[in-house]
């Protein structure tokens, strides 16, 4: 019987123990896989050192967001100084159909701190939704599954995968609707055809592109109360709380009074309706604020709000709806200092999902004066304070909300880069191609994990568009920067000036990319994190594209933006590029050869060969899957003969075999090449054709992605004859 004991040392050695047995913590068996080993020490989503805590989404800006309590001063591979480990949450999303559709996977990197308190921490991804409606249709409400696994990336397409270390959350969330087809139209004039021609629709779209659609207009009071149940004290005075405080903000009140006089044709008695208001504070009937963590990533802080009625917002989807603020304050010590408030709208619908549905509000925040020196690990508090249609006081950390709630937690403040000195200006070269500078090697390969730990470089180049990003501490003003690069034809550093993208959202969850042009000198204007707007990236200097195969460096100088005084650069840092695909060939040749017929039971032979400067795998792969999976394919390192058998196909499934190419590297420009063989008993009669794809090892744009090429041969398949 294991103990506690027992217990945390599996957690030492998760993934050895996981090497040793796939099922040592009973997590396939789970799942019902068949054919394995025995658990060893049955362990399946257990929260003592982290848990999920809230999912949340905002419609505007399709970002589906998730927050996790971090809950015991150790068990975390290390302390700050060290790599640590990851905690990754993937986000699966059911549009109604009972089909989970995998959106993607978030991740933070996370240490033994020795603190008491439970950090917060808070990770998203960009939804891309696949079902939409116009808002007088019937909303689009998908359930969102999240599944939060310490040190083990969830596995894609797999929803039902047990955490060992984690657990799974689900909640309900609203879609922005799509633009109203009539209100789109009404701009020249034309009727909504029943079926649209597909050439038509893009004139459409060309001619509507002169006529934005026109904002939302707020519901009248007069239908506001007509849809409620008069009955319902509370949801009306939410209906007339926005005219009750207008008129009390009146600067005569004798005007004020007489005004409110209307009320009484409304059928309210305004007497009854301000003893109501004045006694109101924090109710959370309607909506609650249930937790607040920090992205570090995107240097912002997020509330994750949830609704929990049909009614009480001031109108549908089609309507301008109410807001939901956020004022978020921290306290680094010396008491709370405002960062600001951030919003969501939110609406009328009906039916509401039994849990209610889940927002995001979300706000930038500025942790570099509070940093300590590299390997410190500070803390702070937040406050967030949730109200319902009216702004909270700025600055006021004590204001009670009418509708809403607040709510308090801890939050990490990140230790300086190394060497960043504590209080002065400090620019160091953060990472190449989303690889931390130091998971870079003196010759320019990357080889270690990413910033995210979703994928570790293994002697890896880069290729595709290289994303720079420097950490900049304690700016002395306004700055500018200029990137230096060295090319592999010697001609000594040149400024790099071409222009990309950066993606700035405002404090109401709209979004837009604001496109970085350099000046004609080839200077760049630094982005800090402002109150108002927040960068999806906020350490982003360039976006590298087209560079020349070979050795690179790169450096970014820093100046005064007013001053033009030099602060500064990076250290100059090589990276290696390629950006050149393999190549790849593939022959049958055996009986027929390429095309040719072949009879069930026959042993088909060819050759195959890749040519890379940095390879990773070959693999082969005979299609249609379902007709050809009772066969058996082999691939060997010269002729086909047992001792240069390099993989088999073993499974009963597929007809699929692969190999990295480590193991048998020929060397730097050499080709990998051999012959292959596929034995066809229990095959079908069909048309088949057999695949080679051959996958190098860069990093390509900057993710979990690399050069690859493919090509195929085709050949019949017959019954033998009677």
């Amino acid at each position: 019987m294991a103990t506690s004991k027992d217990k945390i040392q599996y957690r030492s050695d998760f993934k050895m123990r996981l090497l040793e047995n796939p099922n040592f913590f009973g997590t396939l068996s789970k799942m019902g896989v068949q054919e394995i080993q025995p658990p060893v020490f049955e362990l399946i989503g257990d929260t003592h050192y982290e848990e999920l805590t809230c999912i949340g989404f905002n419609p505007l800006n399709d970002l589906l967001s998730a927050t996790v309590k971090i809950k015991q001063q150790s068990g975390y591979s290390g302390g700050p100084c060290s790599p640590g480990s990851f905690e990754y949450v993937r986000f699966y999303v059911d549009y109604g159909d009972g089909t989970w559709v995998d959106s993607g996977v978030g991740s933070f990197n996370v240490h033994d701190f020795g603190m008491p308190e439970d950090f917060v921490y808070a990770v998203k991804v960009a939804l891309d939704p696949v079902k939409r409606a116009f808002c007088y249709k019937d909303a689009v409400l998908p359930k969102v599954r999240a599944i939060l696994s310490w040190d083990d990336i969830p596995p894609e397409n797999q929803p039902d995968w047990p955490p060992v270390w984690g657990n799974v959350l689900e909640a309900d969330i609203q879609l922005e609707p799509l633009p109203n087809l009539e209100l789109l139209f009404e701009g020249f004039q034309i009727g909504i055809p029943e079926k649209i021609d597909p050439v038509m629709i893009e004139k459409v779209k060309a001619a509507a592109k002169p006529f934005p659609l026109p904002p939302k207009k707020a519901l009248s009071l007069s239908k506001q109360l007509k849809a409620i149940d008069r009955s319902d004290q509370k949801t009306a005075l939410r209906a007339l709380m926005p005219k009750m405080q207008k008129l009390a903000a009146k600067p005569s009140s004798f005007d004020a009074t007489n005004e409110a006089k209307k009320f009484k044709s409304l059928g309210f008695d305004i007497g009854e309706m301000t003893d109501q208001y004045v006694g109101l504070a924090s109710d959370m009937t309607y909506e609650q604020l249930h937790c607040v963590g920090l992205d570090r990533a995107a240097r912002e802080l997020y509330g994750i709000v949830q609704v929990k009625k049909p009614y009480g917002f001031s109108g549908g989807l089609c309507d301008k709806g109410s807001k939901e603020y956020v004022a978020f304050y921290v306290d680094f010590g010396s008491g709370w200092e405002y960062q600001g408030t951030s919003e969501v709208e939110v609406h009328d619908i009906s039916p509401l999902p039994a849990g209610g549905l889940w927002y995001q509000v979300s706000h930038p925040v500025d942790l570099d004066g509070h940093r300590q020196e590299w390997c410190n690990t500070g803390k702070a508090r937040v406050r967030a304070i949730l109200s319902w249609n009216t702004k909270p006081t700025p600055g006021d950390e004590t204001y009670n909300p009418k509708f809403g709630n607040w709510l308090e937690s801890w939050i990490e403040v990140e230790p300086l880069p190394e060497g960043a000195p504590v209080g002065e200006l400090g620019i160091t070269l953060h990472s190449i191609g989303n690889i931390p500078k130091g998971n870079i090697e003196p010759t320019g390969y990357a080889d270690g994990w990413n910033n995210d730990g979703t994928f570790k470089a293994d002697q890896s180049p880069f290729g595709g568009q290289i994303v720079i990003k420097v950490d900049v501490t304690s700016a002395p003003g306004p700055l500018e920067y200029q990137i230096l690069l060295t090319e592999p034809s010697g001609s000594g550093q040149q400024v790099y000036s071409s222009s990309f993208h950066q993606i700035v959202r405002q404090t109401d969850g709209t979004s837009q990319p604001e496109t970085q042009v350099a000046s004609p000198d080839g200077w760049f204007t630094h982005l800090p994190t402002a109150s108002t707007k927040i960068l999806e990236s906020p350490m982003l200097v360039a976006r590298l594209t087209g560079q020349k195969n070979g050795l690179h460096t790169v450096q970014v100088r820093f100046r005064h933006a007013v001053t033009k005084a030099d602060l500064g650069q990076t250290i100059e840092k090589p990276f290696v590029v390629d950006n050149t695909r393999p190549e790849v060939m593939l022959a049958i040749t055996s009986g027929a050869g390429n095309c040719g017929k072949f009879t069930i039971g026959d042993k088909i032979e060819g050759t195959f060969e890749m040519l890379d400067m940095h390879f990773n795998s070959v693999s082969l792969r005979v299609e249609p899957n379902a007709e050809a999976k009772g066969g058996t394919i082999s691939m060997y390192l010269g002729a086909v003969s047992p001792a240069n058998l390099i993989a088999e196909d073993t499974s009963a499934s597929s007809t699929v075999v692969s190999f990295d190419v480590d193991d048998h590297d020929p060397g730097y420009g050499n080709p990998v090449s051999g012959t292959w063989q596929l034995d066809t008993t229990g095959m079908l009669p069909c048309g088949f054709t057999v695949e080679i794809h051959g996958r190098d090892r860069t990093i390509v744009n900057s993710e979990n992605d690399h050069w690859w090429r493919r090509t195929s041969v085709g050949f019949c398949l017959e019954e033998p004859e009677s």
